[in-house]
């Protein structure tokens, strides 16, 4: 981790960043608090606002997430803030872990391992993150090629705070299966990859170094959001062998003192899991709330899913 601050000037934490983001205006993170609360008083001083974003796709037909889970159980636990829960060290540092991974990719994205000693002192960081960025080479080496996957994240993630998703009439017809069928050819590992370019390194990043430290798996799940039935799933998609080189390049481009290869080779095999399943058993079957059928047994939403597009922030650049 102390590795990869090297290409951060600040960290800012405060109760009014949400989403987390890294800005190459000042080549800072700024990180939203609500991963870092461990006792109810600590939670109670967090800012008690969804990011904007949360309800953006609500008009689908479908929705798309890409969980770790251990065991076949969820990696992340649920903690009620109206039973005033505290959550231990380690369970924080599993949440932190996951942002932290990912604002640090875009900061070493912009300001690249390679290019730090031909930096000077008084070089600002925009003008330094402006050219040479690893995402520009992983966009001509590894594009992504869904159409369909983009311009639906165009609208999903690119919406602006305050205005109503303009989805046309096809893509509210899409079903949880014709996602499937758009981004299982494609090297995408998750549907924010898909937001832009700088997120799909952000997202291989943060995914490839929760399974390394933590040795968890990932699982990816399409349902249908009337149904919560699942249409598509696969299991482990970072270690799918037509993805190796990708995350290979962008593991290496990032910490050079990796082998890629060999740590990408090392990750679990890709599986695919059967559709047709509520979608929460789909991605933790052995999670106590799961029957022998695959269905749960009761109503439940984890926080992890309630607080979904937090996991993911943002690389912002300034008004030019």
């Amino acid at each position: 981790m102390m590795r990869l601050l090297r290409a951060t000037t600040a960290v800012v934490i405060s109760y009014d960043v949400t989403p987390a983001f890294f800005w190459s205006a000042t080549g800072a993170i700024y990180l939203d608090p609500v991963y870092l609360w461990q006792t109810p008083q600590e939670r109670d001083t967090l800012l008690d606002a969804p990011d904007y974003r949360a309800a953006f796709g609500d008009a689908l037909q479908f929705d798309m997430y890409t969980t770790y889970t251990q065991n076949d159980e969820f990696f992340f636990k649920g903690y009620s803030a109206s039973q005033r829960q505290s959550r231990p060290f380690e369970e924080m540092a599993k949440d932190i872990s996951r942002l932290l991974f990912h604002e640090l990719a875009h900061a070493n994205d912009y300001i690249s391992p390679a290019r730090w000693a031909s930096l000077s002192t008084t070089s600002d960081p925009f003008s330094a993150s402006r050219s040479n960025r690893i995402n520009q080479t992983l966009e001509s080496s590894y594009p992504l090629t869904s159409v369909e996957m983009q311009a639906l994240a165009d609208v999903r993630f690119g919406t602006g705070a305050g205005q109503t998703p303009n989805y046309s009439a096809t893509q509210l017809s899409y079903t949880a299966a014709d996602i499937g069928g758009f981004f299982a050819p494609d090297s995408g590992v998750d549907f924010y990859n898909y937001s832009a370019i700088a997120e799909d390194l952000a997202m291989y990043f943060q995914h490839m170094l929760m399974v390394k430290t933590f040795g968890v798996d990932t699982v990816t799940v399409i349902w249908d959001q009337d149904t919560n039935i699942t249409g598509w799933a696969e299991k482990n998609r970072i270690g799918k062998d037509a993805l190796q080189g990708k995350a290979a390049f962008i593991l290496e481009s990032i910490i050079p003192e990796l082998d890629g290869s060999a740590t990408v080779a090392a990750f679990s095999d890709n599986q695919a899991i059967a559709a047709g399943e509520d979608y929460l058993c789909t991605f933790a079957p052995a999670d106590p709330r799961c029957t022998a059928s695959g269905k749960t047994t009761q109503p439940w939403l984890p926080q992890e899913f309630t607080q979904r597009l937090q996991a993911h922030g943002t690389a912002k650049l300034p008004l030019q």
